[in-house]
């Protein structure tokens, strides 16, 4: 390795810690009310086929698992869960995903 303080010259590559997955942009979807109490809706722009939706608590534990039929909105049943943050993931069939904040109140 060479002598304490000797500079080296040294390069990440990103191949392990790059996350390769297509973002959805902002703008092509949303839930709401948020803050929700009971159910949220998801509501995605036309065109855009939702193959997946999933809830996360903040320990990354799946809570709810949602696979939408056709249209462009969907409901999220929330009653049992405990007030707090979550992390809502749409996973979109061109392989684009997601993410938003979902407090519960």
């Amino acid at each position: 390795w060479g002598a304490p303080g000797e500079f080296r010259r040294f390069l990440f590559n990103d191949v392990c810690t790059g996350n390769r997955e297509p973002r959805l942009d902002d703008g092509a979807w949303s839930v709401f009310p948020n803050p929700a109490a009971g159910r949220a809706t998801v509501r995605w722009e036309s065109g855009l086929r939702v193959e997946q939706l999933r809830l996360y608590d903040l320990k990354g534990r799946r809570l709810l698992e949602v696979r939408p039929g056709r249209g462009e909105t969907t409901e999220l049943e929330l009653d049992g869960l405990p007030a707090g943050l979550y992390v809502l993931r749409l996973r979109a069939g061109d392989g684009r995903t997601g993410v938003r904040r979902l407090v519960v109140r």
